[in-house]
């Protein structure tokens, strides 16, 4: 997905995505991809909870639209998907929150914060990445069909 590039994406009431393979409600890990709709949240949701840990220019918040499914442990660094006109955007990575409490909101982290940082990285003159062996693009193509047959947005 292409990185958000506006730095009040997303803003509250935005409905959005999230997908990572984090801990179960069994406590297993997840073995399949696990998605989870959610709703941004207005920043002061954020400040009532975390206090001067929640940075609104470099995070927001969100809140699940389904009860009894959060984010857990192992899925900090997972893709937050926001729709911006027909265009999925990837908008924010998962953070922190308490998957516990359903109705404590989570931070993520605002991809656009970090914009200009990503693409000075991305562009510097780094060494061509080793080739991907056989059995891990294998994996990765698995993986890929498997979410498209399984989610449509």
């Amino acid at each position: 997905a292409p990185l958000a590039t506006n730095k009040n994406f997303p803003e509250a009431g935005r409905v959005c995505k999230m997908a990572g393979w984090g801990t179960m409600q069994d406590g297993d890990i997840a073995i399949e991809p696990q998605f989870l709709q959610t709703n941004v949240v207005d920043p002061i949701l954020c400040f009532n909870q975390w206090g001067g840990d929640f940075k609104p220019k470099k995070q927001f918040c969100d809140l699940h639209k389904t009860l009894n499914k959060a984010t857990a442990e192992g899925d900090s660094g997972s893709g937050f998907l926001c729709r911006s006109g027909r265009t999925w955007l990837l908008a924010g990575l998962v953070s922190y929150g308490n998957n516990t409490d359903y109705f404590t909101p989570a931070v993520n982290v605002r991809v656009s914060a970090y914009y200009d940082w990503i693409q000075k990285t991305m562009a510097k003159d780094n060494p061509a990445p080793k080739p991907v062996d056989n059995e891990i693009r294998n994996c990765i193509v698995k993986v890929i069909k498997w979410i498209l047959d399984h989610y449509r947005y």
